[in-house]
């Protein structure tokens, strides 16, 4: 992953490109309501992919991924295999 912000942060309000200390206690908040280990996990707006990778490597969830911007969805790729361009008000998964 790259450790870049793009020209496009301020508007999107992108995310640290590295895991942070902040980051780590949100994903700890989380598993602390909702028990991860081999669940399936539905990510809109994954960005960089950063957090759905880090639900399969730690949890080894099946995660399936969306962004609205493609550029993104080709940064997560390498590390999030079902990861697709989509908007939330017209998902491509079955309810």
């Amino acid at each position: 992953m790259t450790n870049e912000p793009s020209s496009l942060a301020a508007e999107r309000g992108e995310p640290s490109y590295v895991w942070r200390s902040g980051q780590e206690r949100r994903l700890n908040m989380l598993t602390e309501i909702v028990q991860l280990d081999n669940k399936r996990v539905l990510e809109a707006g994954c960005g960089n992919g950063l957090y759905a990778y880090r639900f399969i490597e730690r949890f080894d969830a099946h995660v399936e991924a969306f962004d609205i911007e493609e550029p993104r969805v080709r940064e997560a790729k390498p590390f999030v295999p079902h990861v697709i361009v989509a908007r939330g008000e017209n998902l491509p998964y079955p309810d």
